[in-house]
């Protein structure tokens, strides 16, 4: 490791990696790695608007997690959409992306709330869909067991489906500009969503204007091949989580095929996890790992593991790490980068494994100084592997959030890889994203039912 400050690299050129180049130049401006920031405490400053930021991403489990962890875990005192309402009032331009399950929550609320959001941020919020994949989660909205992979994701098609139908319900001219024999509305521009499928019915209106940007930015995270076609249909922004460099391109480039070939103009962007520790230099990088190892609390880990199939009850941290199951019903994506950790690491204990899985290893990583830290990301960005990173703060630490934006944003930014000042005012400004139109009529009516509805509504 160098020193953090002493060698900044010139901007190289322009990458060539063999894909086609209007799939690579996503914004007008022909290139610079987005970044999204993990919210940690005490995190409401300014501190990520100072860093220019594109937005707060806020991932959510819906779930305390296991009982095994529940003498460990912190209390979750906040939600996403009411901590992303009062990071919208004392905000201006960072974007704020919220989470929702699609397989428990009915998509008129998430409709709804979402869509209030973004009128309250003037254009800044995502919705980051998720299907759930622990028994944890599911017990907190009906007593009946969690749904199959399969049967999660076609719930999630239809209610997504459902979800921007309400958000289109107004159009751009559907409030009139002045009163007109008393109406404030055009009646005939307002549309329902007449919907009668498997797993929903409603014939349902938000009665909200439409978005400032068209519809909130829409993000999903599933690396599974059925999340992957979901979210190449679908996303504007993929979340994903790729150690190695070459895991990471041949899966932007299998979203990219996939957006082709579901007829997509644009694809998604996709924006792997990015966990950091930085420091100075090497004794200081050295000292900020050290003391978040020493702050890591493994039997939280153990929970999260027990949450995807991974189960080490009756077994100690010292003990050899035993094979890990090779398929779930529950997280297939979580379960794949963790059995790959494991295939990294080789025999090791299980507390070695809890660590190197506690320090986010299935995400891209540096533990470095301030500039290699800089080179990764610049790196990932130039080889097609990322079109920006989703940052993952070392220890969830506002230190280390800190010292991320004081340091590494600089040398991003004297190498032209950052933007220097924000750009339009909403979420899809910032991400080089169009402004969507309106979906057409929506009605929806296929008269079969299935009889896997946990969790849906009617």
């Amino acid at each position: 490791m160098t020193d953090g400050r002493g060698d900044r690299r010139s901007p190289p050129p322009p990458r060539r990696d063999g894909l086609r180049e209007d799939r690579l130049c996503l914004r007008a401006d022909a290139g610079r790695p987005f970044l999204l920031v993990l919210p940690v405490p005490d995190v409401v400053d300014g501190d990520a608007e100072r860093a220019l930021y594109d937005a707060f991403f806020f991932a959510d489990t819906h779930t305390f997690g296991p009982r095994v962890a529940w003498p460990y875990a912190a209390t979750k005192n906040d939600e996403p959409f009411t901590l992303g309402g009062a990071i919208a009032a004392a905000t201006e331009r960072v974007g704020i992306v919220v989470t929702a399950t699609t397989t428990f929550e009915p998509p008129f609320t998430i409709a709804r709330q979402t869509l209030g959001l973004d009128h309250l941020s003037s254009g800044r919020a995502g919705l980051n869909i998720v299907t759930s994949a622990g028994d944890e989660t599911a017990v907190n909205f009906t007593r009946e067991p969690l749904p199959s992979h399969a049967a999660r994701y076609a719930i999630a098609e239809e209610a997504l489906e459902v979800i921007t139908g309400l958000w289109d319900g107004f159009g751009d001219a559907t409030s009139l500009p002045a009163r007109v024999d008393g109406r404030i509305n055009e009646v005939s521009e307002i549309r329902t969503v007449d919907h009668d499928g498997p797993y929903f019915r409603l014939d349902g209106l938000l009665g909200m204007q439409r978005s400032v940007q068209g519809r909130p930015v829409l993000f999903q995270a599933g690396s599974s091949e059925a999340g992957a076609r979901f979210a190449a249909r679908h996303a504007d922004v993929v979340f994903s989580g790729h150690r190695e460099l070459a895991d990471a391109r041949r899966f932007r480039e299998r979203i990219i095929e996939l957006a082709d070939a579901a007829g997509r103009e644009s694809p998604p962007l996709v924006l792997p996890g990015l966990y950091t520790i930085v420091g100075r230099d090497d004794d200081e990088v050295e000292r900020n790992l050290n003391a978040i190892l020493d702050s890591l609390v493994l039997q939280v880990k153990l929970g999260g593991l027990k949450e995807i199939g991974i189960d080490f009850s009756g077994l100690s941290l010292d003990d050899p790490l035993p094979p890990l199951p090779e398929g779930t019903e529950r997280h297939q994506t979580g379960l794949a980068r963790y059995r790959r950790i494991a295939e990294r690491l080789g025999p090791v204990t299980i507390r070695r494994f809890l660590q190197e899985t506690a320090l986010t290893g299935y995400f891209a990583r540096s533990i470095g100084t301030y500039t290699q830290a800089a080179d990764l990301v610049q790196q990932r960005f130039e080889e097609g592997a990322a079109d920006g990173f989703v940052l993952f703060p070392g220890g969830n630490s506002f230190t280390q959030m800190r010292l991320f934006a004081e340091n590494v944003v600089p040398i991003l930014q004297e190498r032209g890889l950052f933007r220097t000042s924000y750009e339009g005012t909403t979420l899809r400004d910032r991400l080089g994203l169009a402004r969507p139109e309106r979906s057409g009529p929506a009605s929806t009516r296929t008269p079969e039912r299935t009889p896997e509805r946990q969790g849906a509504v009617s």
